[in-house]
Order: structure tokens, then C-alpha cells, then sequence
């Protein structure tokens, strides 16, 4: 993927969040830290499961 500056994984972070909210009643947050299209060689993200 080409360094555009910015994140674009949006629908993997959905992704993330409602297959979490399927298998926990707890809510649940996420965000893209790190992006292939931001120049890393990785996606990182930030998973938070509230109590």
C-alpha cells in the first residue's frame, strides 16, 4: 500500500469492534495506531473493553 499520510483501515476496525461485541456484552472501543498507508510496515491498533 502507498504512503498516503493518513489511516485507511476503516473497515477493519469495525471489524475488530463488532466481532468483540459478539463474543463480550461489554462495550468496546478501537482505533487505528499505525498504518501501512502512514508508512509503517505494520497496522497497529488500540482495542479498550470497558467494563
Amino acid at each position: 500500500m502507498p504512503n498516503i499520510g493518513e489511516p485507511v483501515c476503516y473497515f477493519e476496525t469495525g471489524m475488530i469492534i463488532g466481532i468483540l461485541r459478539e463474543l463480550t456484552p461489554k462495550e468496546v472501543f478501537a482505533e487505528k495506531i499505525r498504518c501501512w498507508a502512514s508508512g509503517y510496515s505494520f497496522c497497529h491498533f488500540n482495542v479498550e473493553i470497558k467494563d
